[in-house]
């Protein structure tokens, strides 16, 4: 085990760093920790689950020479999780309500089905990511026309949702072709290796951001007319 950990930490270095990564809003977080809405808390628990999430990948990639099996049933967890802290910020809008139980509750239901009848995981984590988008322009067609906010780049969703919306929109091709990526006979390692770590560094770029989103939460009080 120790060998093979050491081979894939060669080979795949942007795992663990982006896996590390996804510590920093949590820290940052505890840090700012008596200035958090209960919005941004569960975001903090977000990222804490999926670090959790991707030590369970690496583990299973290591011990089992595979993870899709885990793959399918975090994406599961990860929709879950992610609609909960906008279904908060849309409370006091029905048809933002609406349109985020429709979508979320639709792509659950594809996402199992995907799950239950298919080995591959790539149209199931393209899904997941268009839902992202869906509901990350929400939020900013939200703060839009609400227009109660005085100074945006001091508002803390602004940075987590902007870092929402890359990591979906950065990762949603290199998932939608995943499959073929996969395939050896079709992209050779080099190849694949450029796909999957721009992906990791997307990864970091979202928790960058959402640590900033963090750091912002102490302005919260002062920074609009009416909480969110």
């Amino acid at each position: 085990m120790t060998e093979r950990l050491i081979h894939f930490f060669l080979k795949y270095p942007f795992d663990f760093i982006s896996n590390i990564f996804l510590l920093l809003p949590v820290f940052i977080g505890i840090y700012r920790q008596k200035y958090l809405t209960t919005v941004l808390k569960l975001f903090l628990i977000v990222f804490l689950v999926r670090f959790v999430e991707e030590s369970v990948l690496i583990y299973a990639a290591l011990a089992n020479g595979t993870n899709i099996a885990e793959q399918k049933v975090i994406m599961l967890i990860d929709v879950l999780l992610i609609s909960i802290p906008y279904l908060l910020l849309f409370r006091h809008k029905p048809s933002y309500l609406k349109i985020t139980y429709f979508i979320g509750g639709i792509v659950e239901i594809a996402l199992l089905v995907y799950v239950i009848f298919y080995e591959q995981t790539g149209l199931s984590g393209s899904v997941m990511r268009l839902f992202i988008i869906v509901i990350s322009l929400l939020y900013y067609n939200l703060i839009l026309a609400e227009n109660k906010i005085k100074n945006i780049l001091h508002h803390s969703m602004f940075w987590i949702n902007a870092g929402m919306l890359i990591y979906a929109m950065g990762t949603f091709m290199t998932f939608l072709f995943i499959d073929y990526l996969y395939d050896p006979s079709k992209v050779s390692d080099q190849n694949f290796d450029i796909f999957w770590n721009l992906s990791q560094l997307i990864v970091c770029i979202q928790c960058i951001l959402t640590a900033v989103g963090m750091y912002f939460a102490k302005e919260e009080r002062t920074n609009q007319l009416s909480r969110i």
